[in-house]
């Protein structure tokens, strides 16, 4: 699920909230409610997230192994 999945990644690139935020074009308070599971971004939003942290669309929206 994205939620956890973009945290992970974003912390694994090394970025901020607000790194990431500036580098996809949306507030770091949009970050944060993504990741909080308040907030689903679009698909657009979704692919520039994937682009910038190295993964694919699916790779954020796959659940993460139990393992």
């Amino acid at each position: 699920m994205i939620v956890e999945t973009l945290s992970i990644k974003r912390k694994h690139a090394g970025l901020s909230r607000k790194m990431l935020a500036d580098s996809v074009g949306v507030s770091t308070q949009f970050i944060r409610l993504i990741e909080l599971g308040v907030k689903t971004p679009s698909l657009k939003t979704a692919s520039k997230l994937a682009t910038v942290l190295g993964c694919t669309v699916d790779d954020l929206l796959r659940k993460r192994d139990a393992s």
